[in-house]
């Protein structure tokens, strides 16, 4: 509170100078994270959040740099209602700083995100191509469609590297089976091995995927050769 007295009037008013458009000597501060995670944030919050965002920006117009990563893990008063409203600010429907397609990590942990929730995120995830890492993990009212949903997208997300989907009991068998059907399909663009996904580290433990979702993980693992780490404790 001493340092960012702003942030006690308002924890959305981002800090004069950060993410501003001015010139030569403007004074701006070009800044490529934002960490909200645990800050009580509901879907109240959102809206002000993504005005800012739009209003600042997270780059100078030298620099032309977006919004690399954006954590709002742990804040579980989120639920569907704050998910979807997040969703419509994260595609790049304006052409500004405030363009959040230059995404490379996203992390919404323990958000208390359902399916409709994921339905919109899905469609957002569609327009960014660099996201390299995605935290989905304790949020267990995500159902088999949910996942199926997400396991559409993958293909248009070549370059993830990091899937994270530990503690949601809600995937079981068929949630897990969705999920990986098009995880073949996806492709390293740009590489010589590009048939086979980026995916290196995958996590779904304590899901509750059986013996059924079991076999569906070990029918596409012949795809990930890139893949280091998978966790299906359970």
């Amino acid at each position: 509170q001493e340092r960012y007295p702003e942030q006690s009037r308002d924890p959305f008013a981002l800090p004069s100078g950060f993410g501003s458009r001015g010139g030569s000597g403007s004074g701006s501060i070009p800044f490529s994270s934002l960490l909200l995670g645990t800050c009580e944030l509901s879907v109240a919050g959102v809206a002000p959040l993504s005005a800012a965002i739009r209003k600042r920006g997270f780059a100078t117009a030298e620099t032309s740099r977006g919004l690399d990563a954006l954590n709002l893990s742990d804040n579980p008063e989120l639920c569907d209602s704050g998910i979807v409203a997040l969703a419509q600010m994260l595609p790049p429907k304006f052409v500004g700083p405030g363009d959040l397609s230059t995404l490379r990590m996203l992390y919404l942990e323990q958000t208390s995100c359902g399916d409709e929730g994921m339905a919109a995120l899905t469609l957002a995830l569609r327009q960014m191509p660099r996201l390299e890492e995605l935290q989905l993990s304790d949020n267990p009212r995500i159902t088999a469609s949910g996942w199926q949903a997400l396991g559409a997208v993958l293909p248009f997300l070549p370059a993830l590297r990091e899937l994270r989907t530990s503690r949601c009991r809600g995937m079981a068998c068929a949630g897990v089976a969705a999920l990986l059907t098009k995880l073949p399909t996806m492709q390293r663009q740009g590489q010589a091995d590009a048939t086979r996904p980026a995916l290196e580290e995958l996590y779904v433990d304590d899901c509750g995927i059986g013996v059924e979702g079991a076999r569906a993980l070990a029918a596409v693992l012949q795809y990930c050769s890139k893949l280091t780490r998978l966790s299906v404790r359970d």
